[in-house]
């Protein structure tokens, strides 16, 4: 691949691939997935207003920095800049079926010790 092309998340040791489209503008390190996995909530919104396009960014599972901020239970803000950069993401299924309010919806509340699906 030529240095002006978009990065192919595909060939990365970590398995994520940037089928939805985006990019990283050249930056292997760091992309909205990445900044996800380990809760860096504030770096989700900052990135998302410099590259909104890594929100289409999906995993081998098809989940979406959205998919896994839902299931991490990230702060209103974090999910909310996720929104605001590709708001389609919403209605996108990971290759489970699952929609990202479903992983927010299956999080345990304290009212009722599990996900608000009764699980």
């Amino acid at each position: 691949m030529d240095s002006s092309s978009n990065v192919q998340f595909s060939a990365r040791p970590d398995g994520y691939n940037e089928e939805g489209g985006g990019g990283c503008q050249g930056d292997n390190e760091v992309s909205l997935v990445t900044l996800c996995e380990p809760r860096k909530w504030r770096g989700v919104s900052e990135r998302c207003a410099i590259y909104p396009g890594e929100a289409k960014m999906k995993t081998r599972d098809d989940n979406t920095p959205l998919h896994i901020a839902c299931s991490k239970k990230a702060p209103d803000h974090a999910i909310a800049a996720l929104i605001e950069a590709v708001p389609e993401a919403i209605s996108w299924e990971s290759s489970n079926k699952g929609y990202p309010l479903h992983n927010l919806c299956q999080l345990p509340t304290p009212l009722l010790g599990g996900g608000w699906g009764g699980h």
